[in-house]
């Protein structure tokens, strides 16, 4: 795995140099990770320099070391192991250490300075990897470029190298991802751009929720998809937003899916919640974003965006008109959770089975009937499902009750009428009912 370079940059201190404390900003990954602990360092300046001549004090450092607090002691004096680069004329410092984060080895820094932030870098110098347009990588003080060739066109595109550091820009890498060659090494460095994909399913299964109906009580896998991103040891983590029915924005789904990660699988899970009655029925867009690293976030495309609409858990049935002419068909919709068997039946059919509607055989969903001659029929994964049933001459002209019953205890149900009418036959003459031979005469009639 690359080694983190550590990378300086700072205000010049105006005015009278003198001691003071520092709480450090940590750029881009906010904290410092040694040993998959979380390290929060705080720096005491001791003494003023005098910035032109770069002399070297001693600082302590108190550490919080994976909760607890503990002290690096004394930094080195000297610039082994680091290199230094001074721009004063845009009040730019810069310090890298080659070397891992441990407690013997520490960069050195120097005092008289107003503010200081640490970025954290990583060194690809001797070991090559994966990188990310908006990341910014140590390939080596003495290389000026990186390249990109191609057997049959050769060069294709080539980004500059300054100081050992190379700021992969969006506008210098131009698209052109692949493996670059470290200048002058035997060393490559494959550049990508920080992808991100958001998907959704219902849980337990592979059915997505993008443009589909989800119940309040329905549990949602929300997985993120970035096989680059994870595989480059980064450990990226990102945040799930939600745009609410009023179009508010939140991380709220039931679960909260601020700051999720680190990211280290190619499809990865950022948790299983339902949305619960707290949140209001309606359409729903979520969306992911990085949230580390921080150029990620401020720079990286956000993830596709998936349309879902949130439904009451309530179950309720629909016709598709409210009255039929018998040997016709019509159809009645059910709506509920998804994925869940449900009881349809006629609650007031006649004696005898050749006056009551028929249900269409062959049905999609269709599970079964049951002894008492309910047909269980299975919602889809938006929660719905369309049931035909068909009449003929003999169905009984009257208004008959759809009922829609779950299958457990004290159970939720609705139902909808439909009417079966006779149907009417009626013929009519044009005219007045008298007509001369060979006159032409219009009939018309239902």
């Amino acid at each position: 795995m690359a080694v983190l370079v550590v990378l300086l940059a700072a205000m010049l201190f105006v005015g009278a140099a003198s001691a003071a404390t520092f709480d450090v900003n940590l750029m881009p990954n906010e904290t410092i990770y040694h040993d998959g602990q979380k390290v929060q360092i705080n720096m005491t300046w001791t003494s003023a320099i005098d910035p032109t001549n770069m002399s070297y004090v001693n600082q302590s450092v108190n550490v919080s070391y994976g909760g607890s607090e503990s002290s690096f002691g004394e930094w080195i004096n000297a610039v082994s192991n680091a290199t230094f680069s001074a721009k004063y004329g845009v009040s730019e410092i810069m310090f890298v250490n080659n070397t891992a984060f441990t407690e013997n080895n520490v960069f050195s820094d120097i005092t008289g300075l107003s503010t200081i932030s640490i970025n954290v870098v990583r060194d690809l110098s001797t070991t090559g990897g994966d990188a990310f347009v908006y990341e910014t990588i140590y390939v080596g003080e003495d290389v000026k470029q990186l390249t990109l060739r191609n057997n049959e066109s050769g060069l294709v595109n080539s980004i500059p190298v300054k100081d050992g550091f190379v700021e992969l820009l969006e506008s210098s890498v131009g698209g052109k991802y692949g493996e670059y060659k470290i200048a002058d090494t035997d060393t490559t460095v494959n550049i990508w751009y920080p992808e991100l994909t958001l998907v959704a399913y219902l849980a337990g299964t592979t059915d997505s929720i993008d443009g589909q109906i989800v119940g309040k009580l329905e549990e949602v896998s929300f997985y993120v998809e970035a096989p680059k991103v994870a595989a480059s040891g980064i450990d990226a983590t990102v945040t799930i937003w939600f745009t609410t029915t009023v179009g508010g924005k939140t991380s709220i789904y039931g679960d909260d899916y601020a700051n999720k990660g680190p990211l280290t699988q190619a499809r990865q899970l950022m948790g299983a919640s339902a949305a619960g009655d707290t949140i209001a029925a309606g359409t729903y867009t979520a969306y992911a974003e990085f949230q580390t690293p921080k150029s990620f976030k401020d720079y990286a495309d956000k993830s596709n965006t998936i349309t879902f609409t949130v439904q009451s858990t309530s179950l309720s049935i629909t016709a598709a008109q409210d009255s039929v002419v018998r040997s016709n068909p019509f159809s009645v919709t059910i709506s509920g959770v998804a994925n869940e068997e449900y009881k349809v039946y006629i609650t007031n059919p006649e004696n005898e089975a050749g006056k009551n509607p028929t249900l269409q055989p062959g049905q999609s969903g269709y599970k079964g009937t049951t002894a008492e001659g309910y047909y269980i029929f299975e919602t889809d994964a938006s929660g719905k499902r369309t049931v035909q049933f068909n009449t003929n001459s003999t169905t009984e002209d009257k208004t008959f009750t759809i009922k829609v019953e779950e299958t457990g205890e004290d159970p939720d149900w609705d139902e909808v009428k439909i009417k079966v009418e006779k149907g009417a036959v009626t013929i009519k003459a044009s005219g007045d009912g008298s007509y001369y031979i060979g006159s032409e005469i219009t009939l018309s009639g239902t």
